[in-house]
């Protein structure tokens, strides 16, 4: 029997699926008779759009130095 697929966007399918932000659609699954819709939180202070992180400004601080040392002229 011929089948037809339509595409639907990953907004209009967390619409229909009642996903609201601050979460991400992932998948939905079928185990054991049941549905699942699978999602992760979305972490709103990171702005690069990957998961994990690009960077990690906190590992990469510079460590303060003692001041200027007055030397006698």
């Amino acid at each position: 029997m011929p089948v037809d697929r339509s595409p639907i966007s990953i907004s209009q399918i967390s619409e229909l699926l009642g996903i609201e932000p601050p979460r991400r659609f992932v998948a939905v699954e079928h185990r054991l008779g049941k549905w699942y819709v699978v999602t992760e939180k979305v972490d709103m202070a990171q702005t690069s759009g990957t998961n994990p992180a690009l960077s990690n400004n906190a590992a990469i601080r510079k460590p303060k130095g003692k001041g200027k040392s007055k030397r006698g002229c």
